[in-house]
């Protein structure tokens, strides 16, 4: 679909009489794709805790024996987290718990003579505790941006604060206030402290920041009119010059609807009075361009969630102990469940009733 030369989108472009269109990735999609980093050391990382998970959990014998040495100690986790690709949060649960786990690990493999000596290795040990912190944060990250209803401004806004964290607190922490796992395995232990690199960390953070600036190139293009379909009367029409000549022919009729609707102190009113169906409202004749262009911008899709989020409903609708259940009433049922309409149970008995009763 989204490939340059052969995908849908890549055709579409060469066509001379399809016209010129803006296209969106999935921002939650784009996340996690950042979050996989490209930074060859942390990769190093996540490769060995996925294959020291694998031979734990993946074989019944060993399994069963880590769990019962788990049980010993009385640890907090009882259990290990195996990875899950599709899964866009695994990659943080899995560190987590195998950081916290690590000594247990240790323990284990030495008993089955699979040593590694990178488990034991301090550099190795912080690089473990600075993936697991950062991955934390693009998790909490992730979820912030999924939800029903969610405004492009706000999520692109939330990204954008992620991405001045990244520049203003986390590259300049060096007492890890921002990195809680890190700070705890080199608080009070010199042999840590003396294999602390600073520059792989900051190394890392960099690329990270490239990386959203890259991913999100093109859906932040188009920011500043997000923030003004949700906040009409706080953005400059000059700030929006850029972008307006790409999403209207009509560049001069644009500005100026904007800046009457801007002065306008009715709708102004009532856009602080919390009506949340304002561009509704907006007269057609009084600013045709502005609300064709606001309603065009409307319709993009800059997440899959809603889409994702009825997929997995329908799967949960239609789970195997309804083998009668039809195409139709599998429709109806995932309608009912995805809706944000909320329904009075006994109006709907008292209409069935009233059906009825006429029918005889």
């Amino acid at each position: 679909m989204r490939g340059k030369e052969k995908g849908l989108i890549g055709l579409m472009r060469k066509k001379e009489e399809i016209p010129n269109f803006a296209t969106f990735q999935c921002i939650i999609h784009q996340e996690a794709l950042v979050a996989k980093f490209k930074d060859c050391e942390l990769q190093n990382v996540m490769q060995l805790v996925v294959w020291v998970v694998n031979f734990i959990v993946s074989r019944a014998l060993n399994y069963r024996q880590f769990r019962e040495l788990l049980a010993e100690y009385e640890t907090e986790y009882g259990d290990l987290v195996m990875h899950n690709e599709v899964r866009w949060l695994s990659r943080g649960r899995v560190l987590e718990r195998f950081l916290s786990l690590l000594p247990q690990i240790r323990e284990f493999t030495t008993s089955k003579g699979t040593v590694d000596s990178e488990l034991e290795n301090p550099k190795w040990i912080m690089k473990l505790a600075f993936l697991t912190d950062l991955t934390c944060h693009l998790n909490a990250l992730n979820l912030k941006l999924q939800g029903q209803n969610k405004h492009p401004a706000a999520m692109l806004s939330v990204i954008t604060a992620f991405q001045i964290k990244i520049t203003s607190l986390f590259i300049p922490d060096k007492q890890f206030v921002h990195f809680p796992n890190l700070r705890k395995v080199t608080l009070n232990n010199p042999e840590m402290s003396q294999s602390f690199n600073d520059d792989i960390f900051e190394n890392a953070l960099k690329d990270l920041g490239k990386e959203f600036e890259s991913r999100f190139m093109t859906v932040m293009k188009y920011k500043e009119f997000f923030t003004f379909i949700e906040t009409p009367f706080n953005v400059h029409v000059s700030t929006l010059n850029p972008i307006l000549a790409e999403l209207c022919a009509d560049r001069a009729s644009l500005e100026s609807e904007i800046v009457e609707l801007q002065a306008n102190e009715t709708l102004k009113a009532i856009l602080k009075s919390g009506e949340k169906t304002f561009w509704h409202i907006i007269p057609d004749m009084s600013y045709p361009v502005l609300k064709q262009t606001v309603q065009k911008m409307m319709c993009y899709f800059v997440s899959t969630y809603t889409c994702e989020f009825t997929f997995s409903t329908m799967n949960i609708v239609k789970r195997k102990q309804r083998s009668r259940i039809t195409n139709a009433h599998l429709n109806i049922l995932t309608r009912i469940a995805v809706t944000n309409y909320k329904y009075s149970l006994e109006k709907v008995k008292e209409q069935l009733a009233h059906l009825r009763s006429s029918q005889h």
